[in-house]
């Protein structure tokens, strides 16, 4: 009812809303993307791209710069912590406040998935396969981890990494799991549980002819997953 309630009184107009002073209105998608923070994985060999997108909506409202200068707001840039929830957008006529669009429960407005992994043939531009990519293991409402695996579909921050024997590897998701996925069909090959969260995206390389998958597992503390310091490698047995 929350909900309904902020988008009743929200502006949209569409994909391509435009903020303005005084009333907030709804993006989506919102600025996490769509697309967003790593790119695409290729696999040329097959034809086809992978891709982690958001499905997660913002409410964003245009705020004029004599108020923000009365505020004295400050960028994150300048002054981490102290930005008062305003986009500053120094030197602009105008500066915006934007956030996710979520309940009081801390979860977004609209069922999820809330994100998706995909698979896309590059021959026809056809969707070839896709699925949700997370689960709510490490999440929930009020911020109460629901440790429950159900493939959900959470935002994601970070891309993967294809390779070219047909296997595609992915962190990215809220929870903290690194994935393997069948490049051509989406079936999901392995899955390893990881110390914090893997926001930046796993390369491959070899040596002596073995293949690795590494990835920094450090998380991110805006998203919001458990921080950490770790790089870790997998590779099959010898």
């Amino acid at each position: 009812m929350q909900c309904r309630k902020e988008f009743v009184q929200a502006r949209y107009e569409g994909i391509f809303t435009p903020p303005v002073v005084g009333q907030r209105s709804l993006i989506f998608p919102g600025h996490h993307g769509g697309l967003n923070w790593g790119g695409v994985m290729l696999d040329l060999k097959r034809g086809l791209m992978m891709i982690n997108t958001q499905r997660l909506p913002y409410m964003q409202e245009a705020v004029p710069r004599d108020h923000l200068d009365s505020m004295q707001a400050k960028s994150f840039q300048e002054a981490p912590g102290e930005a008062k929830g305003f986009r500053v957008q120094a030197g602009q006529p105008y500066g915006a406040v934007k956030d996710p669009w979520m309940s009081s429960l801390q979860q977004p407005c609209i069922a999820p998935p809330w994100g998706f992994i995909s698979g896309i043939d590059l021959r026809t531009q056809d969707v070839a396969w896709s699925r949700p990519l997370g689960t709510g293991y490490d999440s929930g409402p009020l911020g109460i981890a629901s440790h429950v695996k159900l493939e959900i579909g959470t935002p994601s921050d970070a891309t993967g990494v294809a390779t070219g024997g047909g296997v595609t590897f992915i962190g990215a998701a809220l929870d903290r799991f690194m994935r393997a996925y069948d490049s051509e069909t989406g079936e999901l090959l392995w899955e390893d549980r990881l110390p914090a969260g893997n926001q930046a995206s796993p390369l491959s390389y070899s040596i002596n002819g073995r293949q690795f998958i590494v990835a920094v597992v450090g998380g991110h503390d805006r998203i919001p997953t458990k921080l950490g310091d770790s790089i870790i490698a997998w590779a099959l047995p010898e």
